[in-house]
């Protein structure tokens, strides 16, 4: 069985009015959609199920810390491994420095993941390139507005040194 999403019907009618005639649809298999979300009532109990798990795999901090990481918090003293559990696949960037003070690492973490916002934008692309691009308007190549959107994208700029988070930077 496969579920599907279309449009609320407010942005129906603005999709609609731009002239887009066939409405994007989004699909998920029925199962992993049920294995992949818990209700409301119910969070409370998978998320100490997942910190649990997590405690079992890397060792080192409390249920109540993994708790905080599953629900995708990051503070300052948290090692690479928890902090990258916590941002999970919203990690855009991650550059090395070597200094003085030693081995610096900075990740730039968005607020979707990079996947989801070149899929949807390549989407878009391809929408312009077919409907809206002319000579006097050129439809924009996805390395052109993913360059140009990078920096828009960014929600945290993480700073680690030698392996210990010591700067949470919010945008």
């Amino acid at each position: 069985m496969t579920l599907t999403f279309v449009p609320n019907e407010e942005v129906r009618r603005m999709l609609a009015n731009a002239g887009l005639k066939k409405l994007p649809e989004y699909e998920v298999d029925a199962v992993v959609f049920a294995s992949s979300f818990a209700p409301e009532a119910e969070w409370p109990a998978a998320r100490r199920a997942l910190a649990v798990d997590m405690q079992r795999r890397l060792d080192g901090l409390s249920v109540e810390d993994w708790e905080r990481i599953v629900e995708g918090e990051v503070w300052v003293g948290m090692k690479r491994e928890p902090a990258a559990e916590a941002v999970g696949n919203r990690l855009f960037h991650k550059e090395e420095r070597e200094t003085q003070e030693g081995k610096t690492e900075v990740w730039r973490v968005g607020a979707f993941s990079l996947a989801t916002t070149a899929e949807s934008t390549a989407k878009v692309q391809v929408f312009e390139e077919s409907v809206t691009a002319r000579p006097s308007k050129p439809a924009e190549s996805l390395d052109v507005k993913a360059a140009r959107d990078f920096e828009a994208n960014t929600r945290l700029v993480l700073t680690f040194k030698d392996g210990a988070l010591t700067e949470i930077v919010r945008r």
